[in-house]
């Protein structure tokens, strides 16, 4: 038969390692849930870097085609420049013949004529091109501005990320300190009340043979 000694002690080291235990739960949870909202976040973060490292690498692609189609327009306008000089020496050398010959006056006018026709078409495709030069170095410019602008976003996030891992890392530290000095506690705790148990029940068993 159990003394009342004995019992109350084995309640007591019940009760004492219940609510030691509860106490280690509650903190680990809310350790473990801290944890997955910081690795929930980084997540987050790290879905925004690739969407706009992939609108960066698109916006850099649209920037090189530009630039590529600025550059052909701007050859295309150099050769049209110059076929312009060509034509209007032709056209001075053949005024200056009219001048000279008036035997050919009618078919040489006839040729300034044509000449002058197809001057204006040639200034008229040369200035078309360089509006569209212009429009093409305007949208480099705004696609440029985007990307310094999506680059700088991307450095923050970047910094977010490294900072939540970091948090997320400190977090299990702790998580795992925590632990380990509970399940220490727990076992110091244990170890002392069944040093007092067997002391009480030493007590009981010498005053029984007295």
């Amino acid at each position: 038969m159990k003394s009342p000694r004995r019992t109350l002690a084995y309640a007591a080291l019940a009760l004492l390692v219940a609510g030691t235990a509860g106490c280690t739960a509650a903190a680990s949870q809310m350790q473990q849930e801290e944890q997955q909202q910081t690795q929930q976040q980084m997540t987050d973060l790290q879905d925004r870097v690739e969407q706009l490292q992939s609108q960066l690498d698109e916006a850099n692609s649209s920037i090189q085609s530009l630039r590529d189609e600025r550059d052909r327009l701007q050859q295309d306008n150099r050769e049209l420049q110059h076929e312009v000089q060509s034509l209007e020496q032709e056209k001075t050398q053949l005024e200056e013949q009219v001048a000279s010959a008036s035997s050919q006056n009618e078919e040489l006018n006839e040729r300034i004529a044509s000449l002058e026709g197809t001057i204006r078409t040639l200034r008229s495709r040369i200035a078309a091109r360089e509006r569209t030069i212009t429009e093409k170095d305007e949208r480099i410019a705004s696609l440029e501005s985007e990307v310094a602008g999506l680059d700088s976003q991307v450095n923050d996030l970047r910094s977010q990320v490294s900072s939540l891992q970091a948090e997320r890392d400190n977090l299990q530290t702790q998580l795992d300190e925590t632990i380990a000095s509970k399940n220490g506690t727990i076992t110091l705790l244990i170890v002392l009340l069944v040093i007092a148990v067997l002391a009480a029940g030493g007590a009981v068993f010498w005053g029984m043979r007295k």
